[in-house]
């Protein structure tokens, strides 16, 4: 960024920096990134889907409570209709995704941050 990186480019989804980030838990990447470029805190992607989404998805809390401390809207909804919540409710109810460090499901966390929010 300082160097002149674009934060707004996309790869062929239509994923920014920020949504893949999301995707991977970096939660320090994204608080740089929007940091950067404020306004994409809910750009979407092919899917429709926010970085939000995406993070849900995969069950990252800390990312999670970065991007609504950023203004992350939590009741936009994707291409099918599903909100973050709707993401993480959906994961918490998959056998393999369910006991994280100390028997607690990640995705029932991130449920939480994200009803807390609304």
């Amino acid at each position: 960024m300082a160097l002149g990186a674009r934060v707004d480019i996309t790869n062929t989804k239509a994923m920014t920096p920020i949504h893949k980030s999301s995707y991977q838990g970096n939660a320090k990447c994204v608080e740089c990134l929007l940091a950067a470029e404020p306004h994409l805190v809910n750009a979407r992607d092919e899917d429709e889907g926010t970085a939000l989404h995406a993070a849900a998805d995969n069950g990252h809390r800390d990312v999670i409570n970065v991007l609504i401390a950023r203004g992350a809207d939590p009741s936009l909804t994707d291409g099918k209709g599903r909100t973050a919540w709707d993401i993480a409710r959906q994961k918490s109810g998959q056998s393999k995704n369910k006991k994280e460090k100390g028997g607690v499901d990640k995705y029932v966390e991130c449920m939480g941050v994200l009803e807390f929010a609304k």
